[in-house]
Formats: C-alpha cells, structure tokens, sequence
C-alpha cells in the first residue's frame, strides 16, 4: 500500500507541475460537452492542474448549404456558451474533415491546424 501511495504521490506531482504537465480539453460544439467540459475544466483547476486550451473538433462548415449552417448556427450558440463559461481559455477549432481521420494525411492535416 506504501508503494501505490508512493506513485499516486509521484503522479499528482507531475500532473499538478505547469512545467510537466498541461491538459489540452477536446470537445464538440455542443451544448452537453460544452457544459461537461466547463466542468472539467473547473475539476482540474481546483486539482491545480493546468488548462492550456480547448481543442473544438468537427467544426461544421460555415458555407455548406442550408442544413450545415443550421448545424453551425447550432454550433455557433453551443461556443459562445463555452465562450461565457471559459472566456480566458485559449480556443482552437479543427474543421470537419470528409474523410477517415486515421490516415497520415488527414492526421497531418489536424497537426498542422494546432
């Protein structure tokens, strides 16, 4: 028991040590995961865990037709909630890509955007 309260010790250092550690929150733009990652956001915070951004994946886009700017008008809301709940978290949003996020190409294209 000593030994896993030891690592449990250890782990809390590293994850509560800014220079070691920061936590990159990733979510839709929705109204449920913007409300649970303002949550853990706030869970984090109080642990003394740092928050570097929030990463907005599958952002629909903004000229795609009439049901995608329902979509994006959707979440359009859902981010200014988010902006109102977490106004000095840096924010980035990654596009909703057409194809199979797996490929390199694709993932190259995601790395390239942060």
């Amino acid at each position: 028991l000593l030994r896993r309260r030891r690592k449990f010790e250890r782990l809390r250092e590293v994850l509560t040590d800014p220079a070691a550690c920061c936590f990159h929150i990733v979510l839709t733009a929705e109204r449920l995961p913007v409300l649970e990652s303002a949550e853990l956001h706030r869970d984090l915070s109080e642990n003394r865990i740092r928050v570097g951004s929030l990463v907005i994946n599958r952002r629909s886009p903004a000229d795609a037709g009439e049901f995608m700017a329902a979509r994006r008008a959707v979440e359009d809301d859902a981010l200014a909630l988010l902006d109102s709940l977490l106004p000095s978290v840096a924010r980035t949003e990654l596009p909703w890509l057409a194809g199979e996020i797996g490929s390199r190409e694709a993932l190259a294209q995601i790395a390239a955007r942060l």
